[in-house]
Formats: structure tokens, C-alpha cells, sequence
């Protein structure tokens, strides 16, 4: 495309991530995400080199560098943008026609593959619950099994969940929106991907679940393996994006231990949250004491009970451990409490037993 139009072209998401772009020769060859960004395209971009596509308008824009911005849209789906940019030829009407055109093709591609995609998914969702709840076999029919879906259980890993922070606004489907859990789980298989083929990327309810390959010899934490993902995928908040927390398990080298591995990033994100706020990326181990505060029950509930889906046990719920002591009149949370600034909920007095719980 590139050098049919003697420009250089780019294809992102929806949302801005550069998906493919030509080098800074205009007619060169491809380069994959941000390592192939040039400095003579004019384009807006944030430190992870997420196009602002907000800012940019379809159509010809005059530059310089002259730009031609067309939509990838199936019916009602908007799938992103191919951008051509030239500083050495005039673009031409005929150049925004073949866009158009190769726009076309791409998004009926884009929906095959999707389609696809979404069988796949929901294909690998359902065998790592059964993995989750010891229900998919003896390990070493897990490890086959995985390996017919790419991935690589076979090795040193940790399991990464990611979650938002706060809860989804009410989904009104529009024209060209995606659910945000899917953009969310699309940015994360992207990143985790392209850097480790052999990991599992899976969307389960409202978190994605990463099992990702370590090396046990290497230098710094997890969290520091991790963090580039992170980066990317949080960008600088534009494009819809929302923020969100990351748990992070322990290092584990039997598939024998992912079930526990995945309540421990769980938990990690739970406690993480409550400690740091939105935005934290945590490792269990780095929790410290604070790891207790995952292990305790809520009052009258069994143990390992939660009101959320589990992953563990489909079909059922189970009530979320608590973070925090809880008042014996009310039943306030500590951290409720400190919202409500050490008011109780059934009177208008200072909840005294929560006060004492929060500091001691």
C-alpha cells in the first residue's frame, strides 16, 4: 500500500495503538508498533506511542506533511485508522479512493478474524477455568492440551490478573463502540503477545488473566518484567481507556500450583488496591503482613466464600475477603469509615469501635 501511493502508511486501533507503519523512507518496509515511529509524521502521539486519534480529522489534511485518514469500519463496527503522510509527493484523490478501498478489504478481514477470535476465546476461557478447578486432567494432559492452544505451561511462570478500577458505566451500544472489557482484554493480548507467543491471555468475567513466562535467573522483580505491559496498555488514559489495578502472583513451576497462583494475583489486586489505590501494580509477596488481610472472612460467612463469580467454582459465589476490620454495630468497613469520617451508619456518632480497629 505503501508504495502504491508513495507515502507512508500506518494502521492503529480504534483507540491509537499502532498496529503496523511503514519506515521514515515513506516507501519502506514495515515496521511493527512503536519502534517503526518516525519523526516527520505530524501525528499527536503519547510516550507509548499511541496515536492520538481523537485529534486527527477523515480525510485530506493539508500539511505539511499532507495526510489522507480513513476509517476501518465493518456495518457498525469501528475497527481503526489507515493513515497515509507524505512530505515528498502531492496526495491525490486518487490516493484517498485507494485507501477507501484497502480500508474495505481490511475490515472484512478484521471481522473474520474476529469472529474466529471470539470462538477461540471463549474456547480458552472455559479450559482454564476447568484448569482452575483441577478439573482439566492430570498435568501432564493440562501441558498438552495447552500446547495445542500455544501456550506454554511447561515452564517458570507467574499469573498476571488485571482489573478496573471502578465499575463500568451502563454499555450502550453505538455505532462503531466496543465493550470496554474488550478493548481491554484486545490491548492486553496484543501487548503480552507480541512480547511472549507462548503465554496465555484470557478474558474471564471482569479481569484478564495472563499466565506469563519468567526466566528464575533474572535481574529485579516481577513487577519490573511486568511493568512495560503495564505501560502500554495503560498509555496516557486517552482512547476510552480506563485505569486499572495488576496482581501478580509467585514464581511457579508446576501447572499443579496455577490454581493457587491465580487467587494469590487476585488477592494481590484486592489488597493492592485497598493499600495504594487505583492504578497499582502489586506482587503478593510484596505485600508483606498485608497478606493476612486476604485471608480473612467476612463475619458470618465460610471461609473462601465470595459474592463475585469464580473462576474456581463456575456457577457459584463466593462473598469477598475483606481488607479491613469491620464495626461491630454497623458492620462499616475501616476504609468506609474513613469515607464517611468516622461516622457510623446506624447513628449520626463517631463509629468509636472501627476508629479503634484502624488504629490499632
Amino acid at each position: 500500500m505503501s508504495r502504491l501511493v508513495g507515502a507512508r502508511v500506518l494502521v492503529t486501533t480504534a483507540d491509537g495503538r499502532v498496529l503496523v507503519e511503514t519506515d521514515r523512507s515513506e516507501t519502506g518496509r514495515a515496521a511493527h508498533g512503536p519502534e517503526g515511529i518516525g519523526e516527520d509524521d505530524g501525528l499527536e502521539r503519547d510516550p507509548t506511542g499511541r496515536v492520538r486519534v481523537e485529534t486527527l480529522a477523515y480525510g485530506y489534511s493539508d500539511g505539511p506533511p499532507q495526510r489522507i485518514v480513513v476509517p476501518v469500519v465493518a456495518g457498525r463496527q469501528d475497527h481503526g485508522r489507515l493513515v497515509a503522510t507524505s512530505t515528498r509527493r502531492t496526495l491525490e484523490p486518487a490516493d484517498e479512493h485507494a485507501l477507501r478501498r484497502a480500508a474495505t478489504v481490511m475490515a472484512l478481514s478484521i471481522t473474520k478474524q474476529r469472529e474466529l477470535a471470539a470462538v477461540e476465546s471463549k474456547y480458552e476461557g472455559d479450559f482454564l477455568r476447568d484448569v482452575l478447578a483441577g478439573r482439566a486432567g492430570q498435568p501432564d494432559e493440562v501441558v498438552a492440551h495447552a500446547a495445542m492452544l500455544g501456550w506454554r505451561f511447561g515452564r517458570p511462570a507467574v499469573v498476571l490478573v488485571a482489573q478496573h478500577d471502578d465499575p463500568p458505566p451502563p454499555f450502550r451500544p453505538a455505532a462503531g463502540a466496543v465493550p470496554p472489557q474488550d478493548r481491554f482484554f484486545a490491548a492486553w493480548r496484543s501487548v503480552v503477545r507480541s512480547a511472549d507467543p507462548g503465554a496465555a491471555v484470557v478474558g474471564l468475567g471482569g479481569e484478564v488473566v495472563v499466565v506469563l513466562g519468567v526466566d528464575p535467573d533474572r535481574a529485579g522483580s516481577v513487577r519490573d518484567l511486568v511493568r512495560p505491559f503495564v505501560t502500554r496498555v495503560a498509555g496516557d488514559g486517552g482512547g476510552g481507556r480506563r485505569t486499572f489495578c495488576t496482581g501478580l502472583s509467585r514464581v511457579f513451576t508446576d501447572v499443579t500450583d496455577l490454581p493457587a497462583a491465580y487467587e494469590q494475583a487476585r488477592s494481590a489486586v484486592r489488597v493492592g488496591r485497598w493499600l495504594q489505590g487505583p492504578g497499582a501494580v502489586v506482587e503478593f509477596d510484596s505485600l508483606g503482613i498485608h497478606r493476612l488481610l486476604s485471608l480473612v472472612s467476612d463475619p458470618g460467612s465460610s471461609p473462601g466464600s465470595s459474592t463475585t463469580p469464580s473462576a474456581t467454582s463456575p456457577g457459584t459465589t463466593r462473598r469477598t475477603p475483606t481488607c479491613a476490620p469491620r464495626c461491630r454495630r454497623c458492620s462499616t468497613t475501616t476504609s468506609t469509615w474513613r469515607r464517611r469520617r468516622g461516622t457510623c451508619s446506624s447513628t449520626t456518632t463517631p463509629c468509636a469501635t472501627a476508629s479503634r480497629s484502624s488504629s490499632g
